[in-house]
């Protein structure tokens, strides 16, 4: 009973912390409270839109015969996602954070600590289950009877479980075996770029048959089928989801066993090598950010830019956050390059109107992807802690925050420029409109870099234990991005309207 109160207790404390929820069940600052309440409605509405696309995703699969496929469908998106979201935070989110070694001074079991950890981690996973695979059963259950959609649901609750543990496992040896190498986030990245990638490419070969015209709804049910005989036997969960939406309760029961028993195991693996685990990730972070070096005198933003590199190198979160809409502008312009266009361009030269608007539809394009990709967002609230230490450094405020706003266009505006006459080469457009698919993007990331800023100065997170938290969790970052989205499409919407 005591290791199930400290671990009921953990785990309180742990789920308070998530959207601001302490400070606006607990705080007295009106601004902190009204800093939670924004946050949350934001994580609302991002809730409403994941649904919706979930919807949107099992009614095609319906309508176009092809129902029985939505437990495999959603099995698979379900799995990559735990596996990729875990993968990447899932060792920090166990082993690490600045509390471990007060936890670890406490009168508190190392088994209870981890114990309220995985069932944090497994309720992230359980939400996103339910965003995803709940409105994909209620149109299993519309079209294959209340009790299947039923059976479905539970089902795909129980997917995360299996995918998170091998996740934990993976991420958890790879860290154990980089702690030694100075660039171990790099590789970290290196490895998540490959698999972000490999799933983007996939989208986009889909995407390219259905622009030419050869995914048609029979070439769509044959993929299906080829599909379904591909993964029966290939992933035995997936072949025991859509049993148990089809009324076996045996299957259920199976898939429940083994996805439970993996974390299980997963459990009591990382209690045993929790101590070990935890002081060689604690004693690697500072030196993997360390900047020992000597050498003639820099400049006061010299030095801070070069800060603000080895912190985002030193983070393989921060990194991929920042980089997800420059890794897709890239990928976009390689496909271009190797895609016979012809058949594109010739539909387009029989509609002048729409050819004429194609370098303003790219350009705006191209600021999306500015507005989804930026370092300043996050960059005050990353400092944590150490900013009652800056701020007592002789060190000018445009300094500090211009070192932060040059590590944003260092990494956005070559890729801007060079994807953007790239495509204007390939494309065949004039010297004027492909000056304007760089320079605009290249001024729009400026821009929101100073918009993340000021919304960052504005609500900092600093009370952060992971980084994952000042990353993904601030308000500032959520704003951001919607700002950085909203915008383009606004434009473009009146544009093609008017």
């Amino acid at each position: 009973m005591t290791r199930i109160r400290e671990t009921a207790l953990l785990l309180r404390i742990q789920l308070c912390r998530l959207g601001g929820i302490n400070s606006l069940l607990h705080g007295h600052d009106p601004r902190q409270k009204r800093r939670a309440l924004g946050t949350l409605a934001l994580c609302l509405m991002l809730v409403l839109m994941a649904s919706g696309y979930s919807l949107m995703l099992a009614m095609m699969l319906a309508d176009v015969g092809a129902m029985g496929m939505i437990p495999q469908v959603f099995v698979l998106a379900l799995t990559a996602l735990a596996f990729m979201s875990v993968m990447l935070k899932g060792p920090e989110m166990l082993f690490g954070g600045s509390d471990v070694s007060a936890l670890r001074a406490m009168p508190v079991a190392s088994g209870s600590i981890v114990a309220s950890r995985m069932i944090a981690l497994l309720a992230a996973e359980i939400v996103f289950a339910v965003l995803i695979g709940v409105p994909a059963a209620v149109v299993y259950g519309l079209h294959g009877g209340f009790a299947g959609g039923a059976r479905l649901a539970l089902a795909l609750l129980l997917i995360p479980a299996l995918p998170m543990a091998a996740a934990l496992a993976l991420g958890t040896l790879l860290a154990r075996l980089t702690l030694s190498m100075r660039h171990r986030a790099l590789l970290t990245a290196v490895l998540n770029v490959a698999l972000f990638v490999a799933i983007m490419a996939l989208c986009g070969v889909l995407t390219a048959a259905g622009l030419q015209g050869r995914l048609t709804k029979s070439v769509m049910l044959a993929m299906m089928g080829r599909f379904d005989r591909l993964l029966t036997g290939l992933y035995p969960p997936a072949d025991w989801t859509a049993q148990a939406a089809a009324g076996s309760g045996g299957a259920l029961a199976l898939l429940a066993a083994v996805s439970l028993s993996a974390l299980a195991l997963m459990t009591l693996a990382a209690t045993a090598g929790f101590a070990r685990l935890a002081d060689a990730l604690g004693m690697a972070a500072p030196a993997a950010r360390a900047s020992a070096r000597t050498g003639r005198p820099k400049s006061p933003l010299r030095a801070l830019y070069g800060k603000e590199v080895r912190r985002f190198t030193s983070s393989t979160i921060y990194m991929m956050n920042a980089s997800a809409g420059l890794l897709i502008l890239a990928m976009a312009t390689v496909a271009v390059c190797v895609m016979d266009l012809r058949p594109a361009l010739a539909l387009l030269d029989a509609v002048p109107a729409a050819r004429g608007k194609l370098p303003g539809l790219l350009t705006l394009a191209a600021m999306l992807l500015a507005g989804m990709s930026g370092t300043t967002s996050c960059s005050i609230s990353m400092e944590g802690r150490q900013m009652e230490t800056l701020r007592a450094m002789p060190v000018r405020r445009r300094d500090w925050l211009g070192a932060k706003l040059l590590l944003q266009m260092t990494l956005s505006a070559p890729v801007f420029a060079l994807c953007g006459a790239v495509l204007a080469l390939r494309l065949g457009l004039s010297a004027a409109q492909g000056a304007l698919l760089i320079l605009a993007p290249v001024a729009y990331s400026l821009v929101m870099g100073v918009v993340g800023l000021a919304l960052n100065l504005r609500f900092p997170r600093l009370d952060w234990e992971r980084e994952v938290e000042a990353v993904k969790n601030g308000l500032s970052v959520l704003l951001t991005i919607l700002t950085g989205m909203l915008v383009p499409l606004g434009i473009g919407a009146a544009w093609l309207l008017l």
